[in-house]
């Protein structure tokens, strides 16, 4: 059978769906539903659902649409639609319209009008938003106009569900702060199999069993913590208390500040050098970088810029420490063997570079620029920018998992960006993954690529949690 026969009889295969539901057994094993109604059931949502239907199939969705409507008023389709959607490769012609009942929308994820409302007693049933689509022009006036504004919301609605599907959320970690206060940074420790997460608001580390998914320790007496980072092979950590301008010493056997280290304005991110026994924590306002002696947990330098610090990285391979200077819009360079700046580089297309991840194997790193709402892919071996990607407003922490080449940013604003890394010199992006308002930092696990990320309010009522998420596959 030739590609152009198999295509038309995968989408007649769809038309002969648009009409029953999807039944228990079979979405068990197949596909969730979606539904589309319009008043007659027979123009606009059953063009919504015939779109609908090819392209996710094209995209590997587990979805499938059908069509009713609110008042049908025929047993058959209109001639013009079963021409319009002929030309598409629909065949429509043995469709019937039927009303929508309440069986349909409670048996749909996703419930989509255009043109209407639902019955009472339908929307009661609904287990899912309502989405409705009140800018379809009919059909009948201008069939091209209707397809086309119908053609551009199905596309809309599938990269929504796409985006929907790259972190599915598997598991909920209720914390002991109170709620509604903001958290900051979070970080790994592979060796003890813990989840570091700094809650800024009441000056809290939290220590989480990533195994179990339980909280292990609260540690108090990190005012203002915002950054922190694990030092490998020591079972402690760095803190950046904001509250008191100290960096904290936590000792990972005893659960306590067991140090406290004098810095200057508003300690922030941390980044570890292994090899040379050093930590890089940034003074954001300060526009400086605290070096650290992980051995004697003692500030041994102060690196100065002519910006405010934002970030800080480390290239494990080309050995070289990073830090995202976002004032001027650039990356220093710094050689941890002798602290010393080797260079600063702009970044074309980014403006205020804070958040930064690195790509270590292949030289890369991945800056969040907050006034130009994008994330830029910056090659560290060239020093230039090689991709843009727009994103969400409120973009503040960025990590990179080497294991399937995903980046992700988060976005205060509701979103988790999604970038792929498909070689070192080719990007795409995959989506923009909706969340709770306000979640602007998070943390990916290496062994099991699962991303962490804290809650500080849910529809606008506070809580205090982290949500855990499973990776979709590439």
């Amino acid at each position: 059978m030739s590609l152009s026969l198999i295509r038309i009889a995968g989408i007649s295969a769809f038309v002969l769906t648009l009409g029953g539901s999807v039944s228990r057994s079979h979405a068990q094993t197949l596909d969730s539903q979606v539904l589309f109604v319009c008043e007659h059931g027979n123009v606009k949502s059953l063009m919504a659902a015939s779109y609908f239907n090819q392209l996710a199939q094209e995209r590997g969705l587990r979805y499938r649409a059908v069509s009713r409507g609110t008042a049908p008023n025929s047993t058959t389709v209109p001639n013009a639609i079963i021409q319009g959607l002929a030309g598409d490769g629909f065949n429509v012609s043995s469709f019937h319209p039927s009303a929508v009942k309440t069986s349909d929308v409670s048996a749909s994820q996703r419930v989509i009008t255009i043109g209407t409302e639902l019955p009472a007693d339908a929307q009661e049933a609904a287990q899912a938003k309502i989405e409705q689509w009140s800018d379809v022009p009919a059909a009948s006036d201008d069939y091209s106009a209707a397809r086309a504004a119908i053609k551009r919301h199905v596309e809309s609605f599938v990269a929504s569900l796409e985006a929907t599907n790259l972190l599915t959320k598997t598991a909920v970690i209720e914390v002991s702060g109170p709620k509604g206060q903001r958290f900051d940074y979070l970080a790994i420790d592979p060796e003890d199999h813990y989840l570091l997460s700094a809650h800024l608001g009441p000056g809290i580390m939290y220590v989480v069993d990533l195994r179990t998914n339980i909280l292990v320790k609260a540690i108090s007496g990190v005012p203002g913590i915002t950054g922190v980072e694990y030092i490998s092979d020591r079972h402690k950590a760095y803190t950046s208390d904001w509250g008191e301008g100290k960096i904290g010493v936590v000792d990972l056997k005893t659960m306590a500040v067991v140090k406290r280290l004098p810095t200057e304005s508003k300690p922030n991110g941390i980044s570890y050098a292994q090899e040379f026994g050093k930590a890089y924590a940034v003074n954001t306002l300060a526009k400086a970088v605290s070096v650290i002696d992980v051995e004697k947990d003692e500030i041994v330098k102060i690196l100065r810029f002519d910006s405010e610090t934002g970030t800080p990285g480390y290239d494990s391979v080309a050995k070289r420490m990073y830090v995202s200077l976002r004032s001027t819009n650039e990356v220093a360079e710094i050689d941890p063997a002798t602290d010393r700046i080797v260079g600063k580089y702009p970044v074309d297309g980014c403006v205020f570079d804070h958040g930064m991840a690195i790509d270590s194997e292949h030289h890369r790193a991945f800056l969040l620029c907050g006034r130009s709402q994008n994330l830029t892919v910056f090659a560290l071996n060239s020093h230039k920018a090689i991709a843009h990607f727009p994103i969400p407003a409120g973009a503040d922490v960025v990590k990179y998992d080497s294991g399937n080449g995903r980046v992700y940013a988060a976005c205060s604003s509701g979103s988790i960006s999604v970038v792929q890394e498909d070689d070192p010199d080719h990007f795409h992006k995959l989506g923009d993954v909706p969340v709770a308002q306000s979640v602007h930092s998070l943390a990916v696990d290496p062994a099991t690529h699962r991303v962490y990320a804290p809650e500080q309010e849910e529809d606008g009522k506070p809580v205090a949690r982290i949500i855990v998420y499973e990776a979709s596959h590439r």
